[in-house]
Order: structure tokens, then C-alpha cells, then sequence
């Protein structure tokens, strides 16, 4: 053999082991868990999406319903000369049976004169046997004579029956009428305190 003929350069130990790919790892990652981690991603996200969604909806709602409280606050507002004179038409009724309907209290005070519309409280705890009740005439005179009417009744339960107040609210007093809030009272010391005035509750 020549000189000159190059000597075939020896096989690597191992070759074998290296170029065989089946235990071949990258970085020990597995794919499963790539693809969970990339599963999760998109779920936080589509979530994110809706929260965000959600969010929107919420205040196009509270908008509205704010809209909604102005529009039946300004048709239900009554002036207050209409007020008091519907109250000059209209009587109190204590002690009244919760199992009263209205039809019971218009029994009782058609006899003074027609009745325009009756309205009893409902009590929300059952164990108190009274209620209140408002019934408005067609006219005064009417008022007067449910006044004089001698122990009157209504579903054998004995009621009280009284002239309705007209409610002002404080910031329709004049200025520098007399306050309904008297006595100053001061903190730490013995005063007479502040007394509310006799409320009647709305219709």
C-alpha cells in the first residue's frame, strides 16, 4: 500500500448512541406540558374577555336604571299645593286590622261620604295585629264628619281615625321660619336634646 493513501480515520466510540434520537430530550421539557400551559393562557384570557364584558354590562345597567329613577321621580312629583289639598281631603286610621282590605275601611267611611282611594300599610312582622291607613274623600265636609264618627270599627277592631298632616320636607320651609328641631344639647353635657316633630308617614 502507498505512501501517499490515507488511512481511513477510526469510528468513534458511541456514534451509534449518539446519532439514535430516542432519548433525545430538549431541555427536559414536555410537550404535554407545553401545550397544558398554553391551554391555560387561552382560557385566562377568553375569561379576562368576559370579565371585561361583564363589567361593561354592569354599568350600561346601573346607567339605565339611574335614568329610570329620574323618570319616575319627576312623574311622581306632586306640587305641593296639590298635595295640600288633597291631604285637607284626606284621614289617618290607626289601629287598623292587618287582615283589613280596603274594601273594609271604604265600608266603614262611605257613610260620610265617596271615598277617592284608600291605602293601608302592610306590615312586614306578623306579629303585630295593627296597621295605619290613609283614605281620601271627594271633599272636606266628608272629613269632618269621619271625625265625628263614635267609636267606629273595622272587622270589630275599635280605630282611631285623625286629620292627615301635609309632610314638608325641611328644604321647603321658609327662610327664617320656626325650626321643628328645638333645644341644642351638647356632647358630654345634660340638655334637652333635639325632638322630632310629629311625622305622619307618606301615602
Amino acid at each position: 500500500m502507498s505512501e501517499n493513501t490515507l488511512e481511513t480515520a477510526p469510528v468513534a466510540e458511541g456514534k451509534d448512541e449518539i446519532l439514535d434520537d430516542s432519548n433525545f430530550e430538549i431541555n427536559d421539557l414536555n410537550v404535554d406540558d407545553i401545550i397544558n400551559e398554553i391551554e391555560k393562557d387561552d382560557l385566562l384570557s377568553s375569561l379576562q374577555s368576559d370579565i371585561t364584558e361583564i363589567e361593561k354590562k354592569q354599568v350600561s345597567i346601573s346607567e339605565q336604571t339611574d335614568k329610570l329613577k329620574k323618570i319616575v321621580k319627576a312623574s311622581s312629583y306632586v306640587p305641593l299645593a296639590e298635595r295640600e289639598a288633597a291631604d285637607a281631603r284626606s284621614v289617618f286610621l290607626k289601629s287598623v286590622p292587618v287582615a283589613a282590605a280596603e274594601l273594609d275601611v271604604m265600608d266603614l267611611l262611605t257613610t260620610c261620604g265617596p271615598v277617592r282611594r284608600v291605602s293601608i300599610k302592610r306590615q312586614k312582622n306578623p306579629r303585630i295585629p295593627v296597621t295605619t291607613c290613609y283614605a281620601e274623600f271627594e271633599s272636606v265636609d266628608a272629613v269632618e264628619k269621619a271625625l265625628q264618627l263614635i267609636n267606629p270599627t273595622i272587622l270589630n277592631q275599635l280605630i282611631e281615625i285623625h286629620r292627615k298632616r301635609t309632610n314638608i320636607p325641611s328644604f321647603h320651609q321658609a327662610r327664617g321660619s320656626s325650626s321643628p328641631w328645638r333645644g341644642r344639647g351638647r356632647r358630654g353635657r345634660r340638655g334637652r336634646g333635639r325632638s322630632r316633630p310629629h311625622h305622619q308617614p307618606g301615602w
